[in-house]
This record gives structure tokens, C-alpha cells and sequence, in this order.
């Protein structure tokens, strides 16, 4: 390292325990100065992804408050609650793991471990919104539900394995070790970075199983469909969901296979924060498509000449305001399956018509 470097970082980094580079992983007692400079640098993505989630935030609130705040309680409201809020307090934690100067080395471990966690189980409601949506895609057959459900659950359990044995192999280096007590945060080391690469691997074949299942859904159908309907909402930002996170992941994996062990975890705050956005506005999004054609339904009384449209009715027939009905199923969150846009051209509502003859 030139001696401008060393002198730029010192204020924070000329605190040097020894100098190691033949093991790519190193432990407390091996820390050199270029691993502080690296791990440094990857604090500061954290700071990034929140902005873009706070940006975010700012750019759907009112659409938020209008479409989920004055909604009932449902599965919907609650998924879009779980993957918009714990993900956004999850940063706030880890910007205080990562930027505070006062943290103790048994809250580096805690928050950590909760950091892990909630990115997990943030991640986890993001694609539940995913999950149930193509479930819908699939007219909810009960086939696709155990199978979405066996995929979830190992993804589930392999995911909760990682963050375990990934927790319990980080090491952090002593406050006392650090002559400069300005260096902020808790620097962490960890001992293999399999546990992260397995990780990232399933959430990818997971992620591809889903677009898989969305694909093959839209070719079986053979649609065509209206651009106005909730159905081509979910594709069009299904679609843009997994490129977005597919990209990233593969990222993810090449950064961990050919970088520094301090960047094993460059870009998970990153994907976190795509799972959050994204997966909301989905839900945003089909809402209020739901709504622009719930409110662009005509009622209307008076008298229809209907022969022309059923022979069983010779004449005239009297249709009233209530004679009008729109089955809707409380399905206003993820929408009806293709078969039923197959048959009505439209996927968020059947009509039911009652007719009284005059």
C-alpha cells in the first residue's frame, strides 16, 4: 500500500494488528490494514440501499395509504405490511452495526444475528407475495399449492441453516485491538463464506422455480392479454421482479467466488431492499388496477332490447341497479388465474348478470 493511502485511511485504519495474505480467510489476529480499507468500503452499500428504500417509501406512501391503510385486514395487507417495514427497520439496525462508535462486542454478535434474521424473514414475506400470486395464476390447484409449499419450506429451512452456522463463524475484532477508537462499527470476519454462497444459491433456483411456474401458466393459456387487466399488471412487474433479483443473485454469486471474504455480503442489503420495493409495488400496483376498473363500472336502470343476446328472452327485460353484481371474491390483493381471463377476458372479476322479465 503507497504511503498516500496509508495516510488517507489513518485517521481510521492505523490500527494494525499483522500483516497475513496467504490465507483469503483470516481471523482476528491476522487483520491487516487492506482488509479495513475493503471492509470499509462495503459499509457503505447498507447506507445506499437505504436511501433507495427510504426514495421508495417516499415515491408509494400515498398510494399506500390509500390502497392498504383504508383496507381491511387480509393475507394481502399483512404480506405487504411484513415485506415493506422490517426491511426498512433492518437497515436502520445495520446502519447502527456498521457506522455506531459505541458498540460493544457482544451487540456486534446480537445485532448481527438480528440483522440475519430479519433480512431472512423480510426476504421470506416479499416472496410470499410472489408465491400466492402464481398460486392465483394457477386457478389455487391444490398440485401447485404443495408444491409451492415444498419449495418454500427448503428454501425456508436451508436459508435459516445458513444464517445459523454464518452467525455462529463471524468473528469481530476486540474494540481494544483498534488503536483509533473513530473507527466505527463492528468489524466482522468471517471464517468460510459457504454458508452465504449455499444461500444465495437456493434463493436463485427458488426465484427461477417461481418464474418458471409464472411462464409456463401464460404458455399453457395461450393469452392474449388486455393490457388493461390485472393480469398484465402481475407479468409486466413479475417479470421485472425476477430479472431484477435473478441479476443481482448471479452478481452476488460471481463477487462471492472471485472477491475478497470482506465482500461476501457487498450487495445483501441491496437485495433485500429489491425485495421489499419490488414485491410492494406489485401489491400496489394490482390494487390499483383493481380499483380504476372496479370505478370505471356502469350501473344503470331502464329497459334493454336483450333478444339479440339470449333467444330465451323474447323482448325486452327490465335490468335494475341490483340486478347488476360483480363477484369479486375478496381476490382484489392477487387477482383470479388465467383460465378465468381465458373465458372473460379480464382476470379480476366475473360479471353476474340477473334478469327479470317484464
Amino acid at each position: 500500500m503507497s504511503s498516500g493511502t496509508r495516510s488517507i485511511y489513518s485517521p481510521y485504519l492505523y490500527a494494525l494488528i499483522s500483516h497475513c495474505h496467504a490465507s483469503p480467510l483470516m481471523s482476528p489476529s491476522s487483520i491487516d490494514v487492506e482488509f479495513l480499507i475493503r471492509f470499509k468500503t462495503s459499509t457503505y452499500i447498507p447506507v445506499s440501499s437505504a436511501s433507495l428504500l427510504a426514495y421508495d417509501f417516499l415515491l408509494t406512501f400515498a398510494d399506500e395509504i390509500r390502497y392498504v391503510w383504508g383496507s381491511k385486514w387480509s393475507v394481502g395487507k399483512a404480506l405487504y405490511l411484513l415485506a415493506r417495514y422490517p426491511l426498512l427497520f433492518n437497515l436502520i439496525v445495520q446502519l447502527h452495526r456498521n457506522a455506531g462508535h459505541d458498540v460493544s462486542d457482544s451487540e456486534c454478535h446480537t445485532l448481527f444475528a438480528l440483522t440475519g434474521y430479519m433480512y431472512l424473514f423480510g426476504v421470506l414475506a416479499a416472496e410470499a407475495i410472489l408465491v400466492l400470486r402464481v398460486w392465483a395464476l394457477w386457478q389455487r390447484s391444490k398440485r401447485i399449492a404443495v408444491t409451492l409449499a415444498v419449495m418454500t419450506v427448503a428454501g425456508l429451512a436451508i436459508g435459516l441453516t445458513a444464517v445459523f452456522k454464518l452467525e455462529g463463524g463471524q468473528f469481530f475484532v476486540p474494540r481494544g485491538t483498534v488503536v483509533s477508537l473513530s473507527y466505527p462499527g463492528c468489524i466482522g470476519v468471517a471464517d468460510s463464506n459457504n454458508s452465504t454462497l449455499a444461500s444465495y444459491v437456493v434463493l436463485m433456483v427458488y426465484e427461477l422455480g417461481i418464474f418458471l411456474l409464472m411462464v409456463i401458466n401464460g404458455i399453457k393459456g395461450h393469452l392474449r392479454v388486455p393490457t388493461s387487466s390485472m393480469m398484465y399488471v402481475f407479468y409486466k412487474d413479475g417479470f421485472l421482479y425476477f430479472a431484477s433479483l435473478l441479476g443481482i443473485s448471479v452478481i452476488n454469486l460471481v463477487i462471492i467466488l472471485t472477491q475478497p471474504p470482506e465482500f461476501t455480503n457487498l450487495l445483501i442489503s441491496t437485495q433485500a431492499a429489491l425485495h421489499s420495493m419490488l414485491s410492494t409495488r406489485i401489491l400496489l400496483n394490482l390494487r390499483h388496477r383493481s380499483e380504476s376498473m372496479r370505478g370505471s363500472t356502469n350501473t344503470f336502470t331502464g329497459s334493454l332490447d336483450l333478444s339479440g343476446l339470449h333467444r330465451a328472452a323474447n323482448g325486452a327485460a327490465t335490468v335494475s341497479a341490483s340486478s347488476i353484481m360483480f363477484q369479486r371474491s375478496g381476490r382484489e390483493w392477487f387477482g383470479h388465474g388465467s383460465q378465468s381471463v381465458a373465458r372473460n377476458n379480464d382476470d379480476d372479476e366475473t360479471e353476474l348478470v340477473r334478469f327479470r322479465r317484464t
